[in-house]
Order: structure tokens, then sequence, then C-alpha cells
């Protein structure tokens, strides 16, 4: 049976964001089709009462610095090292930060398939020191990983660009529903405007707030989501409209939000070829 450790997320099964839900559907699906799957998770950012946890997930927790801007590199790091001393067949690492710690893995032989997220580098939400970690965590990703996974098309130029390198294009996918799902109340269906997002202002929330304005007056509008790593949703909600509402984690089930983006079974299957190929390879 092959083995693969996925390093870089909060852990699974965790809802925090797009990593996440990733991993949340990847996992079995690795299982269904033969794999011994270990999930690196932080503790207490995981569901182990959830009742969609597969039991034949593993999961191991390691130990890192709950700080905004260490959080990655940290549990990154623990991560790393343990499957160093595992010797999985392969690795998933998410995240271009953990591109320090591919060294490691590649000596202990254990090749690496990297997602490499978005440009972490030119994001408003990090000062300037960060943003110099985010660029050279590319930069040692370019170097050491096996193989990139881009999920635009966008991306895969300008890595291309910038760093001469090339990888696999998975778009983002999505469930397809078997039945209407609830309507939030006091909505009507396909009566309202909806954003999906991080309340930070690289997702364009600032742009929609000053447009919901003057949807607002004809429709209802709706923002889901939260601030981000430590931030405070409180001022976004300041900032809206009287008609705009907005849902933050504690508004709104987990399992709702859950169905807005998933992996696709077609970009799961990618991915799982993806990693079947660094066994080859």
């Amino acid at each position: 049976m092959p083995t693969v450790a996925i390093i870089g997320t909060r852990g699974y099964p965790s809802y925090y964001g797009g990593f996440e839900t990733a991993v949340r559907k990847l996992a079995p699906h690795l299982a269904d089709a033969g794999w011994d799957v270990t999930v690196y998770s932080r503790p207490g950012a995981t569901y182990s009462d959830d009742p969609d946890r597969d039991p034949r997930v593993e999961v191991v927790e390691t130990r890192g610095w709950e700080k905004k801007s260490l959080s990655t590199l940290t549990y990154g790091l623990t991560s790393a090292v343990h499957a160093s001393r595992r010797k999985p067949d392969v690795a998933l690492v998410m995240n271009v930060a953990n591109g320090y710690w591919l060294p490691l893995l590649r000596r202990a032989g254990v090749p690496t398939l990297v997602n490499v997220d978005g440009v972490e580098w030119d994001r408003a939400k990090w000062g300037a020191t960060a943003k110099r970690v985010f660029r050279t965590g590319a930069r040692l990703t370019a170097r050491y990983a096996t193989r990139l996974v881009f999920d635009s098309k966008v991306i895969e130029r300008r890595w291309a660009r910038e760093f001469d390198r090339d990888g696999i294009f998975i778009p983002y996918g999505g469930d397809t529903l078997p039945e209407v799902l609830p309507i939030e109340p006091g909505l009507r269906h396909r009566g309202y405007a909806l954003l999906v997002a991080r309340f930070v202002p690289e997702n364009s929330v600032p742009q929609f707030l000053r447009a919901a304005r003057e949807i607002a007056q004809h429709h209802d509008v709706v923002l889901v989501g939260s601030s981000g790593y430590g931030g405070n949703s409180t001022r976004w909600r300041h900032a809206c409209h009287a008609q705009i509402r907005v849902f933050t984690g504690s508004d709104i089930s987990a399992t709702t939000v859950g169905y807005i983006a998933c992996g696709s079974t077609l970009a799961l299957t990618f991915m799982g070829i993806a990693l079947a190929a660094q066994i080859r390879h």
C-alpha cells in the first residue's frame, strides 16, 4: 500500500480554509484509492468527533508556535521532521512557506508535491519581513520540490516567469448537490447577492462593500466568512449597510459553508495521479 503524508494545513478534519477543505475531501478519496494516508495537524484545530471523519486517515499532531507570522513555519518544521523519520512514499505539502523544510524531506528520500497556493509575498496582510520569508520560501520550493501544483493558470505563468518552474494545473472544483439546500431565514432563493471570503483587502471585500450599498437598494446582500488570523470581524459589520447581513463562523453552520467550495472528483483524481507520479519517479 503506497503511503502519503499531507503537510501544511491545520489538519483533518478542519474547516479553517481552502487547503483544509481540500484535505477533508482528498484524504478519504486517497484512502478509497488504496493509499495509507497521514495528515499532520495542529492541536485543537481539528474535530475528532466529526461524524464525517474517515477512521482510515491517520492524524498526527505536532507542536508549533501559534503566532500569525510563525505558525506555518513552526508547524511545518515539526511535521517535516516527523515525516522525514517515517519516510512515506510521497509528501503532499501545502504552502510555499514550507519550502524551507523541503531539503529535509529530500534528504530523507521523500519526493514532494507542493501546492503553491497564491502569491503570499504580495498580500497586504503581511509586513515586509513576512513577505521576504514567503518569497524565500517560494525560491526554495522552486529549487527543492519534486513537482508543483497550481490552481490558477495566472499563478502557473508567474512561476514559470519568476522561478522557471512548471507543474500541474488542477482547478478548483465543486460538488454536485443531490438536493436543494435550505435557505437562511429571511432570504429568498436567488433573491440575494452573496460574497464568501476571508475578510481581508486582497479578497476585494472593500470593493464589494462599495458595490453592495447600491445592490442593497434592491436585493439582500450576504457576506459569509471570517476576518482571518486574529482579526476582528466587528469592523466589517460596522462598514456594512443596514440591509447587508454578515455571517461569521459563530452565525452559520460549518456544514452549510462547506458546500460552497469543495474539491470535485475530477480534481481529486488528478491529485491522486500526481501523487502516484512522484513514487514512479
